[in-house]
C-alpha cells in the first residue's frame, strides 16, 4: 500500500497533533493574543478580501492583454 505525498519528500511524520501540541499551541496562541500579535478574525476576512480582490484584478488584466494581443 503506497501513500501519495505532495513535494519533494515524504512527511516526517503522518502522526496527530499530541494532547502537549494542542496545548502547547494554546499557550502560544494566548501569549500572541496577550500582545496584540494575533489577528481577529475580522482583520483576516478583511486580509483575505483585500487579496482576492487583487487577484480578480490580475485575472481581469491578463484576460484582457490576452484577448488584445490575441
Amino acid at each position: 500500500m503506497s501513500q501519495t505525498t505532495y513535494g519533494m519528500t515524504s512527511a516526517i511524520s503522518l502522526a496527530g497533533p499530541t494532547p502537549l501540541d494542542i496545548r502547547l499551541s494554546k499557550t502560544l496562541e494566548d501569549t500572541l493574543r496577550s500582545f496584540d500579535m494575533f489577528e481577529t478574525d475580522e482583520q483576516m476576512a478583511l486580509r483575505l478580501g483585500s487579496a482576492c480582490r487583487v487577484l480578480l484584478f490580475c485575472v481581469k488584466v491578463i484576460i484582457f492583454y490576452l484577448f488584445l494581443f490575441v
